[in-house]
């Protein structure tokens, strides 16, 4: 037994481990400045799969807003954490740390960058990166 109450292999859902999902988000949390932690949380136990060749074909996307397309649009390089510069140089996919998307964006997606260790994955192949349209995609939501 572990410190969720049960074994890993009593907790599996499919192909998701849900221990190792929540360890694996608990264990990320902080520790990706910026955006992506969520993503990371999720993603990072199969991308672990696919690493160590036991997952070869699995594809993990990231989908982004097209207001803030910071990896699909962003450089790969070093920038500022913040808009004003005081922290230090991360390398990571950005738009620029004095990017600022349209007043109309969704709040909670308006970071200029991406978390450094998603960058990694995507500079490295292992997930894949699409841009989508908000307004289409809330219409589609609403359909759902």
């Amino acid at each position: 037994m572990d410190d969720l109450g049960a074994g890993p292999a009593e907790l599996q859902i499919g192909e998701l481990d849900l221990a190792l999902a929540l360890r694996a988000h608990e264990s990320w949390r902080g520790q990706d400045g910026g955006g992506g932690s969520n993503f990371a949380g999720l993603a990072f136990p199969f991308a672990a799969d696919k690493l160590s060749g036991k997952k070869k074909k699995l594809r993990i996307v990231a989908v982004e807003p097209s207001a803030c397309p910071s990896l699909t649009k962003g450089k790969y390089v070093y920038d500022f954490g913040d808009t004003v510069g005081l922290t230090p140089l991360v390398k990571m996919h950005t738009l620029g740390h004095g990017f600022i998307p349209a007043p109309l964006h969704a709040g909670g997606l308006r970071y200029h960058g991406m978390a450094p260790l998603v960058c990694k994955l995507y500079a490295d192949g292992v997930i894949e990166a699409a841009a989508v349209p908000q307004i289409a995609t809330f219409q589609a939501a609403l359909q759902f």
